[in-house]
């Protein structure tokens, strides 16, 4: 009937994500062959990849440097050019959003503190900035967000282990809100 039911947008927004993930394959290829002949780059050989400041350059290349050769392979490199691909990139944001949101020190995010931190949540290998959106008209939706789609658990409070998996840009709450 020429209309699309929920799931199957979601669907095909999955199936983009994971075209994404072959396709960054494919450019790491690539570009791993091109500056490094097939063999484990340097820090040193890295430095013109990517134009971020360097000490951020330094602790994505130690989260993606799995077996802290001080090289990285294909595989490494791969999550070096997409760190949202890369369980310690995303490991290292969630622990710095907790950090940053958990007002009572409590190793959680419970709704209010959540409501505050979400005006500086970006994505993993993005600048940390304020969302830009007026925050006391999207109150109620965050708030329901957190409620349904954020507490996997329903126990009040985000933790380390909700946080890991929503940062996984695979996870269907990326395309259905």
């Amino acid at each position: 009937d020429e209309r699309l039911y929920l799931s199957e947008l979601a669907s095909w927004m999955l199936a983009v994500v994971q075209h994404h993930y072959e396709a960054a394959e494919a450019e790491a290829a690539k570009t791993f062959v091109s500056i490094g002949d097939g063999k484990p780059l340097s820090r040193h050989q890295l430095e013109w990849v990517i134009k971020q400041p360097y000490e951020r350059t330094i602790a994505l290349f130690r989260d993606t440097d799995l077996d802290d050769d001080g090289r990285l392979a294909l595989p490494e490199f791969t999550n070096f050019l997409h760190p949202e691909r890369c369980l310690a990139a995303r490991r290292r944001f969630a622990d710095k959003f907790i950090r940053e949101v958990d007002r009572n020190h409590d190793g959680l995010v419970n709704l209010t503190e959540f409501l505050r931190g979400s005006q500086a949540i970006s994505a993993p290998g993005e600048q940390w900035s304020a969302q830009e959106f007026d925050f006391k008209s999207e109150q109620a939706e965050l708030r329901r967000e957190f409620n349904d789609q954020i507490d996997l658990n329903h126990d009040g409070v985000l933790d380390l282990d909700e946080l890991m998996v929503l940062l996984d840009p695979r996870h269907v709450s990326h395309v259905i809100a």
